[in-house]
Parts: structure tokens; sequence; C-alpha cells
């Protein structure tokens, strides 16, 4: 079974911030770095996952530019 899950959040200080991440069988595997900008994997088998979605720059700042603008 595959689980998404992503939410959006506005600080007090009007800061924003989220999460994009991704489960399989009911275990972390890859989850978007709000710091970084890039996917990180969470077990060894997620790194084939990571370093294609990490290879699509557009895809990357598209979610950027959704979590910390248009979603909140």
């Amino acid at each position: 079974t595959v689980q998404f899950m992503y939410g959006c959040e506005l600080g007090g200080d009007n800061s924003t911030g989220g999460y994009r991440q991704y489960a399989y069988d009911g275990e972390d595997y890859i989850s978007y770095d709000l710091k970084t900008y890039t996917w990180v994997p969470v077990p060894t088998q997620a790194q084939i996952t990571q370093r294609t979605w990490n290879a699509d720059a557009a895809l990357l700042q598209q979610w950027r530019a959704y979590l910390e603008e248009t979603c909140v």
C-alpha cells in the first residue's frame, strides 16, 4: 500500500512551511525537505526514486512554491 501525506503551516510570525511525504506498507519511504528543496529517502530502496525525482529541477521548484506559497 502506498500512502501520501502533505500539509502546510502558517506560523504566528507569518512564516510558512509544509511537508510532503510518502510511505509504503506503513513505513516511511521518501519525503521532501524544504531546507534543501530535495527528496530524502528513508530506506535504501528509495534512493532510485530519490535520484529520479531530484533530477527534475522544475518539479522540485514546483513543490517548493506550492508548500511555501500556494498551499497556505
